[in-house]
């Protein structure tokens, strides 16, 4: 493994971490399915395990009124 290889394997853990210790409830997600979840969004969903949310839509999580502002932030911010 090369430096640039080691140093981003060292980044995604660190931020892996920091989602998984936040005591604010957060996930992450990549083409709107969700890929990581943390202790404090599955006691607020209800869910006893990451797996039950793990490769679900954000939307089924989201209410529709917070992806829209979600959606219009993600465009003017790419202009």
């Amino acid at each position: 493994m090369d430096e640039t290889e080691r140093a981003l394997r060292e980044s995604e853990e660190r931020y892996r971490t920091l989602v998984t210790f936040s005591p604010d409830a957060l996930y992450v997600h990549v083409d709107n399915r969700i890929i990581l979840v943390n202790p404090a969004l599955c006691k607020l969903l209800g869910a006893d395990d990451p797996s039950q949310l793990i490769g679900r839509s954000v939307f089924e999580i989201v209410h529709p009124h917070t992806m829209r502002n979600s959606r219009t932030l993600e465009s003017h911010l790419r202009r």
